[in-house]
């Protein structure tokens, strides 16, 4: 008799293997950091487009400046908070500007344009009380 060969990449019959259970615990870590990164990446991904941002108008006046965005009113500096998968994702209103507006999260800034007025159908209002 003599030992046969195994091809390359083919574990040999003999070797130890880790428990069942072990090795599933070790593959779930795994499978739970990778499904931590895919939703991290995923989340950082997200722009206001994707999210349904809708800026209906932007009011800038000699004291304060605003905007509506999805049908709320937000002064400069505010921050508007949007559902994604059950999980808020915040945006900062950086800069509001008579054709748009900009709205930060972490490093990235986002413009969000006024749709086209002649594809519009309607106006919208909003008065702000002055501080």
């Amino acid at each position: 008799m003599s030992p046969a060969n195994h091809p390359p990449g083919r574990q040999h019959p003999f070797d130890p293997v880790a428990p069942p259970a072990l090795a599933s615990m070790a593959e779930g870590k795994d499978q739970e950091e990778e499904k931590t990164a895919i939703l991290a990446l995923a989340e950082s991904a997200l722009d206001p487009e994707s999210l349904g941002v809708v800026l209906s108008s932007t009011i800038i006046g000699s004291r304060s400046q605003a905007a509506l965005i999805n049908g709320k009113s937000y002064r400069l500096g505010s921050t508007i908070r949007l559902d994604h998968d059950r999980r808020p994702i915040e945006f900062q209103l950086v800069e509001i500007r008579s054709d748009g507006i900009v709205l930060q999260r972490g490093e990235k800034s986002y413009e969000v344009c006024l749709p086209d007025p002649a594809k519009s159908d309607r106006l919208e209002m909003t008065l702000l009380q002055d501080d």
